[in-house]
């Protein structure tokens, strides 16, 4: 593995691969735009890639557009929004993102979710810092009427340099869910559930402007191991220009128990439009 990883950092090979993968990719994600399908998303929510590599000192943000519009056999009309910003002074950093995705199906809505996420970090010392955050979300089709989480612990930077990046973490991360009225058991049910959170973030970049980036969260239940949520999502971003970015991302996740007449597995396949500064 570390002779692979040895390999793909040549400055030759990376330039190479940048000129044979750039057009291809570039075309596969055109493509993806206009096949792409969605379902709603899981609970595990990655807003990891939005924060740069290095943040400058002082203020800097993205505002990301997407959409998806099918006709003939399936009416479908799906759009998204994303903000983010981002302030760093000295060894701290914090960080704001929000989404809102909204869906339209043969004229009856069937996406419906929004997510607001606040994040503190700071520099310790080398390779580790420590991180705090805080959230909220709401996802209609998932019956999840509310649902607010908390959680600070460790983060480890293993590598970092213009062409690859690793990083693990841990949050301990309390868990508010409030469900939506229905029909079935499990109707407007309230719980709090203390979970642990673990994430690995990887990101390869391919000459100036192609970057690979995977990230997977695992987030247990303390005391019920098998409660689990698990998050993959594999993402592909082409810088078209100075502060203009396009990003494909395929995102699987899996939640062991969900509510009643919600599916454990989702998938889903995004192509977003970002002005980045």
């Amino acid at each position: 593995m570390l002779h692979v990883l040895m390999v793909l950092t040549n400055h030759h090979m990376v330039h190479s691969l940048s000129k044979l993968l750039g057009p291809l990719l570039a075309a596969l994600l055109l493509l993806s735009s206009m096949l792409a399908s969605r379902v709603s998303s899981a609970q595990v929510v990655n807003v990891l890639n939005e924060v740069p590599r290095n943040p400058t000192q002082g203020i800097g943000g993205q505002l990301g557009l997407s959409a998806n519009w099918r006709s003939g056999n399936s009416q479908v009309l799906d759009l998204a929004a994303s903000a983010t910003a981002h302030y760093r002074r000295g060894r701290h950093l914090v960080f704001l993102s929000a989404r809102v995705d909204y869906g339209v199906k043969s004229s009856e809505r069937y996406v419906s979710k929004d997510i607001e996420h606040l994040r503190y970090r700071i520099h310790a010392w080398g390779p580790l810092a420590f991180e705090a955050l805080v959230q909220h979300d709401r996802d209609e089709f998932r019956r999840r009427e509310l649902r607010m989480v908390m959680g600070a612990g460790p983060r480890l930077v293993a590598w970092n340099d213009e062409t690859m990046g690793w990083a693990l973490g841990v949050t301990y991360l309390p868990e508010l869910v409030q469900l939506g009225e229905s029909d079935t058991a499990d109707s407007g049910q309230s719980d709090w559930t203390h979970r642990l959170s673990g994430y690995s973030s990887v990101r390869l970049s391919i000459g100036k402007r192609l970057q690979l980036d995977h990230t997977l969260f695992g987030q247990p239940a303390l005391g019920d191991w098998l409660n689990v949520r698990v998050l993959s999502e594999l993402g592909f971003a082409i810088r078209l220009a100075k502060h203009l970015q396009l990003r494909l991302a395929y995102s699987l996740q899996v939640d062991t128990e969900p509510p009643d007449t919600v599916r454990p597995a989702d998938a889903q396949r995004k192509t977003t439009l970002k002005l980045v500064w």
